[in-house]
């Protein structure tokens, strides 16, 4: 879910901390342009967005884009010599070339009157040091580490892209944009490292901005992610307890024991103060992360327990992930899937309420996910046909009345248990609940019925096709990034009626969140180590653990669970409250 980034836009008296004045010499530096000036004849300010120790920034019209732009004004005090100007370029360059939904975008780098600047994309709406002024006092503890998590996980995501170029060096709230639709941007990648050998000296600056620089960063004995991960650590921190984490800090549980324990366990491993102690790179912070996301800490329904194995954490398991990415980007694995242009005629070949999925190859797995999720491996499926969405209330009250035998009193409790379409009275359905993905289903249930429509259940490898709905390596149907106008989660609710949210890339609907559902493997948490690339369609026909596979995630859980690459497992006889299934059928 967005966080809520209400209440933010009102004023509040100005604090003397908000601005930094720049001095050289004992002077103040004054910034040469102010609002309704022409930069460059291209850029026209319209209002001050900001002003600190590196300059000020203005919102600006871009006359030959046609859009708004952010412009940064750099301090005179920065670029006093010919290598500094020069950094500034080679900092500006590198960073331009990001390219990740989490950073500012770099637009142009230029310089008049003297005054060096850069363009960026504008974000209309608040910084994170303003969602903490708002929030962080007062929200219910739930709710807000729910918001601080979508907010910190955007963050990590990026500085795992960015880190493989360059390092922030000043994270801190002031250098994070939230927009209005819950979009989190970082700023200012690489500019920090201008201050390096700058002869200036900081007057009126911010007195927190200290407490953000890891201690190996203050003692000048060198820097790299982990230093990042540490100031990452200093605004997770924050984001929880309003406060920042000075001396002898206390953690955050025993600020507000309402939090899980866990987040005391990853706040203490960003802070620690040797970075060998801290997390190897974000992606491991990620990780942790969304583990945390994926447990029910509320005492909500309980999160499946099928998962025993745990990813590594540390240097071992970042050298580990390392050679696993590496040999991944030197395969030629491409997803293939029928053109744009054919789908509608190829979708004519279904069975009404079904969707030909096109024949392809792609990347099965996740190098960043769970360690059943990994190595990622190159897997083709043969062409077939899939429900559009998950079998409903209506659908599944058609296959009793022709299978009587599966009726609710009638059912064998060998193969279902006593929940078994618990939400029926008798053999009806709440009619409320007509369109809605049936629930309470035992594997077996959902095999007989797929069974008596004259299809199959879908295996493992051709659920995670489908899913991913043409798109190579993303998180979620859609992209990398949770949403919660995609899909149905992270709710108390209930389920919500089958196709009402948009459907993916290959026009199936809720393949993430609202119902778990089955597929045809059972669940082995090391069957991925045995497959070699190009195998076609994998099934995993017999295991120890005793469950069936299950994907998608579901309406009372949080986004980590709904990726596409996400797996765990039910006993095949469990009828649960979040469990249901779509059907398959092959091709003749």
């Amino acid at each position: 879910m967005s966080p809520d980034t209400s209440g933010t836009q009102r004023r509040r008296p100005r604090d003397p901390l908000d601005e930094a004045t720049t001095f050289v010499e004992g002077r103040p530096i004054a910034q040469p342009f102010e609002v309704g000036d022409t930069i460059s004849d291209r850029y026209v300010l319209r209002a001050g967005l900001g002003r600190g120790g590196m300059g000020v920034v203005f919102r600006a019209d871009d006359l030959l884009l046609g859009e708004p732009v952010a412009i940064k004004m750099m301090s005179p005090a920065l670029l006093t010599s010919e290598t500094l100007s020069r950094r500034f370029f080679e900092e500006a360059r590198i960073a331009r070339r990001l390219n990740h939904d989490n950073i500012i975008r770099i637009n142009d780098v230029g310089e008049t009157n003297g005054v060096k600047y850069i363009t960026m994309e504008f974000v209309d709406g608040v910084s994170l040091r303003e969602w903490i002024r708002a929030h962080a006092p007062t929200r219910a503890a739930p709710e807000h580490l729910a918001d601080a998590l979508f907010i910190v996980r955007q963050i990590c995501s990026g500085l795992r892209y960015a880190h493989r170029h360059t390092l922030h060096r000043d994270l801190k709230p002031e250098n994070v944009l939230l927009s209005k639709d819950g979009q989190v941007k970082i700023a200012d990648f690489g500019i920090a490292r201008l201050k390096e050998g700058a002869d200036y000296t900081v007057s009126k600056a911010r007195f927190g901005t200290m407490y953000y620089i890891a201690p190996e960063r203050v003692a000048g004995t060198g820097d790299d992610a982990r230093s990042d991960l540490y100031s990452l650590g200093v605004v997770f921190y924050e984001m929880l307890t309003a406060r920042l984490p000075v001396g002898l800090f206390a953690m955050p549980t025993a600020l507000d024991p309402k939090l899980p324990a866990v987040v005391d366990e990853i706040v203490a491993k960003l802070l620690a103060f040797a970075p060998r102690d801290r997390y190897a790179s974000a992606a491991d912070v990620l990780l942790n992360l969304d583990r945390l996301s994926g447990r029910h800490v509320w005492g909500e329904t309980p999160a499946p327990t099928a998962k025993s194995g745990t990813a590594g954490s540390g240097a071992a398991a970042e050298a580990k992930d390392k050679a696993k990415m590496s040999a991944r980007s030197k395969r030629k694995a491409v997803v293939k899937t029928a053109s744009a242009a054919a789908r509608p005629k190829a979708r004519q070949l279904a069975p009404p309420g079904m969707v030909l999925i096109p024949g392809g190859t792609f990347q099965m797995g996740s190098e960043t996910g769970d360690e059943d999720e990994r190595p990622v491996h190159i897997v083709s499926v043969k062409p077939f046909t899939m429900d559009q969405a998950p079998v409903t209330n209506a659908q599944f009250f058609e296959f009793l009345q022709a299978r009587p035998e599966w009726r609710k009193a009638a059912a064998d409790r060998a193969r279902t248990d006593r929940d078994y379409l618990a939400l029926w009275s008798y053999n009806t359905y709440p009619p409320e609940l007509r369109d809605h993905p049936v629930v309470f289903v035992s594997w077996y249930a959902a095999k007989a019925y797929a069974e008596w429509r004259g299809c199959r259940l879908p295996t493992e490898a051709e659920w995670e096709y489908a899913a991913r709905g043409g798109l190579e390596q993303r998180d979620f149907p859609w992209g990398d990034l949770p949403d919660a106008d995609r899909a149905h989660f992270h709710s108390s609710l209930g389920t919500v009626p089958v196709k009402t949210f948009p459907p993916n890339g290959h026009d199936l609907f809720d393949m993430a969140g609202n119902v778990w559902e089955w597929c045809e493997d059972w669940y082995d948490e090391g069957f991925y180590c045995e497959l070699r690339d190009g195998v076609e369609n994998p099934l995993c026909s017999s295991s120890a653990s005793g469950l069936k596979v299950i994907r998608g995630g579901a309406w009372c859980y949080y986004a980590y669970v709904m990726r596409c690459a996400f797996r765990s497992g039910f006993p095949p006889h469990a009828a649960d409250i979040n469990g249901g299934f779509r059907c398959a059928r092959s091709l003749a």
